[in-house]
This record gives C-alpha cells, structure tokens and sequence, in this order.
C-alpha cells in the first residue's frame, strides 16, 4: 500500500506541538517547543517551522516524499478558506496572519487551517475517546471554554467557518460578564478563569476563611488554581465539594442543550479540569439527565479525553486528508 502522510501542528499559548501521522491514525514523529509568544510574531511563525521540520527530517528521504500536507490548529478566529488567522490571544501582534501561504512557501505543500479547539475536537473523534462515533460533541475546558461538533464524521463550520463557540452558550440571562462582552456565558461560570473568580467571591465571606482552600493557598488568592480546588475537596473540604458541584451543574446546563440541539452520541471533555474526576462529572451527569430529553439521553456517553496532550495535532493532520480527499 502506497501510505499517505501529513503533518499537524497544535499552536498554543505556551506551547506548539508537532507531529508527523499516517493516514491510518499512527503517530510516526512527534516535536514538543515553547512558543515564546511574547518574542512576537515572526518569532512564533519561525517556531512552528522548527518544529515542522523537526519532524520532518527525523524521517527518511522515502516518508518524507509522502507527506501530502500540513494542517495548523490555531486559537482565534480563521479564514478557513483564504487560510488566514484574524486575531489569535495570547501572540502579540498576530493579527491578520497568512499562515497557508507563509508555509506553503516555505514547504511546497497545501496547508489547512483550523481552530484549535475543532483540530481537538476531529482529533479526540479520530483517534481518542471518540472513535467509532459520527456524532460528538467536544468541550476543552481551559482558561475558556472552547467547543468542537462532529456530524457524521467530519467538522461542523457553520455558514462562515464559526460554528463550535460552545463556551458562549447563555446559561442566565443577568449571569456575570464573560470575556466576550456577553452576560451569563457558561464560559464566565465553569472556565478555570470562571471557577477562581467564583472561588476568590467565597473565600473573602467570613464563615469560609476556615476552608482548606484557604489553607492550601496560605491565604494567597492569587495562588488559586483549579487544581487547589480539587486537593481540597478530596480532602472533603465542604466549599470545594459545593464549588465543583456547582461548576458540574453550570457545564451539564450547557451541555444539556447540546444533546437536546444535536443528539450527539458522546460529549468528550478534554482539559486540565477534567482531572477532578467525579467531583465534576457526578453532578454534571445528573444535570444533563434532569434537564435534557429523555431520548437523546439514553444512550449519551459524556467521558473525559483520552488524547489530552495531543489532541489538537492529531485533528490538524487529519484535516489535511480529509481536505484533500
């Protein structure tokens, strides 16, 4: 058999993550570096060809002629066609970025774009928690809330290339104000950013100045991370078991209209927060079953990723095949 290649490339905040895959779902090569966003922009479009050619020339003359193209997750919004990044967080100056046609220069290859949080989403379908399906639906739970939605085995954009904001959902209509300029986003409730502030709220109350969180902390607010929270309540600290609890009800009310919008067969969850296990997946589960249909219910599956670390380069290079099949 003549085996096809292709490259994909997960950018992140803090790192970019690279790897060189066979059309059967091999990882063959694999390169892991430090973004260094605040170099700027030419900086970062130098390290993503590092990393491209890292793993490029770890392999033989003979793969190397096989790799059929390059497919980029990248946060922000992204013309899917004309390959361009409008505006990315986190990497000063990245506005207007023609990465297709930078690398394509660069490489000799067509190159696709995709949003990091759908590169995730067809990544977990592929080769994760999600394989064998045709219908999921994935959230990455990080500093936001990001969303993917996979329809009979391929990514939903939408009329325009923006389908999958599923962190905007509006789950009270007089909520807190999220990051987007919207109220009430499930985002600005169950993101890590969402659960410290909530957390910060509580332990400034007097009666809760005895929780271990506060303890964990030595009283430093700015030391709070999703990860204290959970130690805490394994501990069976009684504000960081209601704050989980709390954070598993706002996620299964998004996630509630999920199933009732799409009828997916598994809702994956992928990101740090899901390490918290049944503190957040109990009550998130008992939500969804409350407040969604019976039917689409029924045989839902809602799990944790199986391919965390590199999830979002395995959706970018199966972007490339299916693009180009």
């Amino acid at each position: 058999m003549n085996m096809k290649y292709a490259i994909g490339v997960d950018l992140g905040g803090t790192n970019i993550v690279t790897i060189l895959m066979n059309e059967k779902g091999k990882i063959i090569a694999r390169d892991k570096r430090l973004t260094e966003g605040w170099k700027g922009k030419e900086h970062v479009v130098n390290r993503i060809a590092e990393g491209i050619n890292a793993v490029m020339e770890s392999q033989p003359s003979g793969i190397r002629k096989k790799i059929t193209g390059i497919g980029i997750g990248t946060p922000g919004l992204v013309d899917l066609e004309r390959g361009i990044v409008y505006e990315a967080p986190n990497i000063p100056g990245w506005n207007n970025v023609p990465l297709s046609r930078i690398y394509r220069k660069r490489f000799g290859r067509p190159v696709f774009l995709e949003n990091d949080a759908n590169s995730a989403a067809l990544g977990e379908w592929w080769i994760g928690a999600g394989k064998g399906t045709r219908y999921m639906v994935c959230l990455t739970l990080g500093t936001g809330i990001g969303g993917g939605i996979i329809i009979d085995g391929k990514v939903y954009h939408g009329a325009d290339g923006y389908a999958g904001e599923l962190g905007h959902i509006s789950i009270s209509l007089d909520g807190p104000r999220c990051g987007c300029g919207n109220h009430g986003c499930m985002e600005a409730y169950a993101s890590a950013i969402g659960i410290i502030k909530r957390t910060k709220a509580l332990l400034k109350e007097k009666e809760n100045k005895k929780s271990l969180i506060y303890k964990l902390i030595g009283g430093d607010l700015s030391k709070l991370t999703p990860a204290i929270i959970t130690a805490a309540a394994r501990k069976g600290d009684m504000l960081a078991k209601k704050i989980w609890k709390d954070t598993g009800f706002y996620l299964g009310s998004g996630i509630a209209s999920y199933v009732n919008i799409f009828n997916p067969e598994m809702v994956v969850l992928t990101g740090g927060m899901t390490g918290a296990g049944n503190l957040l997946f109990r009550p998130m589960w008992q939500t969804v079953r409350r407040r969604a249909f019976k039917g689409p219910v029924r045989k839902l599956k809602i799990v944790a990723g199986k391919i965390p670390d590199d999830a979002g380069a395995v959706g970018a290079a199966k972007t490339v095949f299916q693009r180009l099949s």
